[in-house]
């Protein structure tokens, strides 16, 4: 589709070196792309939140790292996963994203960007989900399970 042919990163896994405010975590994307976070805020089993730092990702032509990731114009700021129960052994996981847009054209821009980071952001709950059910089913633990304590 287009968003794919646009270069979205599709996410593999994060590591996470510490527990809490001050911990870092980096997300590992598909073509070599990191993100690294530093935890700002820390609620066991209710919120976790990030600040957010790109690190330099080479020389990569697809739109979405050219114009998105490596323009400068946008800035990410943070990343918050919060958790609702919802009764019956089910939890509800929201991703939300603040970001800065800093271009002439903010209007267009930012809605490319929305559609643009809706889709990466599915992506990544989407690997969320995927592999709490696979630790859930082998009764094993995993380093998403361990950083945003979701179940």
């Amino acid at each position: 589709g287009l968003l794919n042919a646009a270069g979205i990163p599709r996410p593999l896994y994060a590591t996470l070196d510490a527990d809490g405010p001050g911990g870092r975590r980096v997300g590992h994307f598909a073509e070599g792309m990191t993100l690294e976070e530093t935890i700002t805020e820390w609620v066991p089993d209710k919120r976790v939140s990030f600040s957010i730092r790109i690190p330099p990702q080479g020389d990569s032509l697809s739109i979405f790292r050219k114009h998105v990731m490596g323009s400068g114009h946008v800035r990410f700021v943070e990343a918050a996963y919060t958790l609702q129960p919802l009764g019956g052994g089910k939890t509800k996981l929201t991703l939300a994203s603040t970001y800065e847009l800093q271009s002439e054209v903010n209007n267009y821009g930012r809605l490319w960007g929305q559609i643009l980071l809706s889709d990466f952001q599915d992506r990544l709950l989407a690997v969320i989900a995927m592999t709490i059910a696979v630790c859930s089913q082998n009764g094993t633990s995993c380093i998403i399970c361990r950083c945003e304590r979701l179940l």
